[in-house]
């Protein structure tokens, strides 16, 4: 797994997050807005942090590639730390997107608060809902 270094500045809002990326789109409203209660913040202030790409090659179950996360010591990014790397390391999802699945929770069938850093030239930011199974994808993570 490549890995990036990144400052996160956990003072920072969500809004501020997504306007320092200079989106060309912007869909959905992130759960630091809807939901503020659900933004993981776990450090104050600004952090350098060792972030990586996991790949997964077929479809996969949310649950199983958390496992596979908890084995290889890393954990989800979360949105905040998401858009931190999307400041720092645009070309990385200009053409393959990459997703952000540390602020997600159950929401029923759906999982919400999922975000994607789109790919297929473009710098946009989907945020919203998905399903627990999920297509081959490009997960952003943090090793611990």
């Amino acid at each position: 797994m490549k890995i990036f270094t990144v400052s996160v500045d956990y003072s920072m809002s969500y809004r501020q997050a997504v306007e320092a990326c200079a989106f060309s789109e912007v869909v959905g409203e992130g759960p630091g807005i809807n939901h503020p209660d659900r933004c993981r913040l776990p450090e104050k202030g600004k952090v350098d942090l060792k972030m990586g790409i996991l790949e997964t090659k077929k479809r996969f179950w949310l649950d199983k590639v958390k496992t596979r996360a908890y084995r290889k010591k890393v954990r989800f990014a979360t949105i905040l730390e998401c858009l931190a790397f999307g400041v720092k390391h645009p070309e990385e999802y200009r053409s393959l997107p990459l997703l952000g699945l540390g602020d997600v929770c159950d929401a029923g069938e759906f999982l919400d608060g999922a975000m994607s850093l789109a790919g297929g030239g473009k710098r946009a930011l989907f945020v919203g809902r998905c399903g627990s199974e999920l297509p081959p994808a490009r997960i952003l993570v943090v090793v611990e």
